[in-house]
């Protein structure tokens, strides 16, 4: 018996019965691998196998790959289907297929990244944010460290000075500090300011014990820790005070006037040990330096001009000249860069009377039963042996009137002991040039001077 085979175009279907099988035979008029009626489901042509003309059929499209066979870029980032799925090998239905926060098509087109590749140049850093990220060198920010490096270290690759401490990166690295901790130290001193330009030259171990400032509790080795000192520059000599063995430039070093050992007189400790490697000595660990204010005056000694406010300057009675009269030494030369005016260095204490008190704390320093600041010219009304009406308005321990008009003559005599007798009248009797107490020929003219003065004839004579 053999078997009927017909067909019959029924509603737009080829209609295909064999036997009692009848099968429903769908045409696909451009044989894109759609149907016609899926095609008009779809709204691809069917008379066209790749409606959008991007080099894939519709069948494919959406059979094979999901993609749109209306748009010749699915996922419209700037690269057609065709493209990424056959040269570049990216995802046509995702914009950025890497993740990296750049679009396909930008990677390709503008930036010349690999839009496969988070980190082109593989220093860590993703395209997106990375300012050279083609570039095989790996150090975005120039710091001279590689990106890869800075992503171990933990600083930014994109930031010379992670901190922000004023010191790069890479010359923290060098000088054993922190580059992600402004303050290494922790003495309240940013590391970028440690690491100072002293007249033109960086320095970064002020006190050369091996130990960078931005690690040494006390950079110039003076017994005072960089956060008691801090970084102001009292003195004007361009160094700051917790680098410079004189902060107020009056030529006694700031570790004598603190209350510490310095018998060579180089302004820093002796004996020094730190066990602990933090650059300040072990033994002032637990009992710091006095670091006292004789006077009461509100100003530690190291940065009082008059320590003991009798009116003569504290260079003056360490045996100092003072020819202008401001406390601070003349024609200061410091050619090691220590703030310690180089003529003191290795100075010896002043003890006139030898009591154990320096004359620059000693209120009278011969021991003669009259005061410095009398015996200087100075009145003691409340005779406390200190500076009446005592006016400090530039805060630097000597009364502004004295610093107008001191009472020392500027040079290194023993004034405390009477090298000037001042007559009241803005003017002063001396002693002979070789010293000694006062005879009768010197009180004769005194008699003689302010008889003079009084009759209007006779003029005594000032010396300044």
């Amino acid at each position: 018996m053999g078997i009927e085979i017909r067909a019959a175009i029924v509603a737009g279907l080829l209609v295909s019965v064999s036997g009692n099988l009848m099968a429903l035979v769908q045409p696909d008029t451009d044989g894109d691998g759609l149907t016609d009626h899926q095609e008009i489901e779809y709204g691809t042509d069917p008379d066209d196998p790749d409606t959008d003309s991007d080099g894939i059929s519709d069948g494919k499209e959406i059979n094979e790959h999901e993609t749109n066979p209306l748009l010749p870029d699915s996922d419209d980032d700037g690269l057609t289907d065709t493209k990424e799925l056959f040269d570049i090998g990216t995802n046509p239905l995702r914009v950025d297929t890497d993740g990296d926060g750049l679009g396909d098509g930008f990677e390709v087109n503008e930036w010349g990244t690999d839009p496969l590749m988070w980190d082109t140049d593989g220093d860590g850093i993703s395209d997106a944010v990375d300012k050279a990220p083609i570039i095989v060198t790996n150090d975005s920010d120039g710091d001279g460290i590689t990106d890869a490096e800075e992503s171990q270290l933990g600083t930014d690759p994109l930031n010379p000075d992670t901190d922000s401490d004023g010191t790069s990166d890479i010359d923290e690295l060098n000088g054993g500090a922190d580059p992600v901790n402004p303050d290494t130290d922790g003495d309240g001193i940013f590391d970028g300011v440690e690491a100072v330009s002293i007249r033109g030259q960086v320095v970064t171990d002020s006190d050369g014990d091996g130990l960078g400032n931005a690690l040494d509790l006390d950079s110039d080795h003076d017994g005072l820790p960089d956060s008691v000192e801090g970084h102001l520059d009292s003195d004007g000599d361009q160094l700051a005070d917790s680098f410079d063995l004189d902060s107020d430039n009056d030529g006694v070093p700031d570790l004598r006037e603190a209350g510490g050992p310095d018998a060579d007189g180089d302004g820093q400790l002796d004996n020094y040990a730190d066990l602990n490697n933090d650059g300040l000595a072990d033994s002032l660990e637990d009992q710091p330096l006095s670091n006292p204010d004789s006077d009461g005056d509100g100003i530690a000694d190291v940065l009082d001009l008059d320590s003991d406010n009798d009116g003569i300057s504290d260079l003056v009675e360490s045996g100092g000249s003072d020819m202008d009269g401001d406390g601070r030494v003349d024609d200061f030369i410091d050619i090691n860069d220590d703030g310690l005016v180089d003529i003191m260095q290795g100075g010896v204490v002043v003890d006139t009377d030898s009591d154990g008190q320096p004359d620059r704390l000693d209120l009278d320093s011969d021991n003669d039963g009259v005061a410095d600041v009398i015996a200087g010219g100075s009145v003691d009304a409340n005779g406390d042996q200190r500076v009446d009406n005592f006016v400090d308005l530039n805060a630097d321990g000597l009364d502004d009137g004295l610093a107008l008009n001191p009472l020392a003559d500027g040079s290194s005599a023993d004034v405390s002991d009477g090298g000037k007798v001042r007559t009241g009248l803005g003017c002063s009797l001396g002693r002979g040039a070789y010293g000694g107490n006062i005879d009768l020929a010197f009180l004769l003219l005194l008699l003689t001077a302010l008889a003079g003065i009084f009759r209007g004839g006779i003029r005594a004579r000032c010396f300044r």
